[in-house]
This record gives structure tokens, sequence and C-alpha cells, in this order.
């Protein structure tokens, strides 16, 4: 559902958010898709709405933040590493394995096919098996997601 609805709403002229729901409104007037945020108290409810809008909003321009936004959500919903998995990773684990995806990125063709483990700065506590580069734009898809992460982890620390 949630890649549908960035992808709507990369099409349509407007979004709004709405009694407990997010709507993507069509050029006509009708509403072409509605996210329910419903079952949550009004400061969570509103914290979704937050994030979702800006998360719609920064797919519509850039194919990159789009990506980006993608893999995050991808970590999340097909990796299974939600809030509190990350919560447990204080000690720059995520900040450590993106900085290893954007450096392998930075590296020659012939450089990477050397790099079948991950570099020495690898989080020592994560499997080596999720050390998984493909290609540079892919490997910083990866690494400007992980950052993300990283930095939600840090402003939900800072906000308990």
């Amino acid at each position: 559902m949630t890649k549908r609805l960035i992808t709507a709403a990369r099409q349509v002229p407007y979004s709004s958010i709405v009694g407990g729901s997010i709507m993507l409104i069509g050029g006509t007037g009708a509403c072409i898709a509605q996210l329910s945020i419903m079952g949550v108290d009004k400061d969570r409810s509103d914290a979704i709405s937050d994030e979702l809008m800006t998360r719609l909003l920064a797919t519509s321009d850039s194919p990159a933040a789009k990506d980006v936004l993608e893999e995050r959500a991808r970590q999340q919903t097909v990796e299974g590493w939600t809030e509190e998995h990350d919560d447990e990773h204080d000690d720059g684990e995520m900040a450590k394995a993106a900085a290893c995806y954007a450096w392998i990125a930075a590296q020659s063709p012939s450089l990477r096919r050397i790099f079948s483990s991950p570099p020495p700065t690898w989080p020592s506590e994560w499997d080596v098996n999720w050390w998984k580069p493909t290609t540079p734009r892919r490997d910083l898809v990866k690494a400007a997601a992980l950052i993300l992460a990283e930095i939600e982890r840090i402003d939900r620390a800072e906000d308990r």
C-alpha cells in the first residue's frame, strides 16, 4: 500500500490530512488514495501524518530521494527492522554500516570485487551476510537509508 501511495502522490496535485487519514486528491477533486492512521493516540497520529506527508512530498521531485525512502520502507517492512529494533542499535551501528556502503560505492570496480566481505568498520555485532553491496548507486541508497534510520533513532532517543 505504501509504495502505491508514494507513486500516487507523485502523480496528483494535492494531498491532505483529514480526520485520521491521509488522502491523495486527484485533479478532478476525487480522492484517489487514502491511508488510515486511526487507532493511535492524537500525538502519534499527528507524528505519523507529518512523517508520511514529508515522505510523500519528498518523493515527488527527486528519484534519488524516492529510492532512499523506498529503501527505508523496505528495510522496515521486508527486513523487519522496526523502530524498536533500530533503537537497540545505540552504539552507532547503523551509521557504521552506512559508512561502509558509502565507502564501497566510492571504490573502483576492480577494488569493489575484492571486498566480498565487509570492511573492518562493519558493525561487529552484525552478521557478515547482511553485507550485500551491488552497484555504487544502490549502495549509496542503502547508505542513505541507514543514515536516515540512525537520525530517526537519535531523534527518538532525544524525545524520551
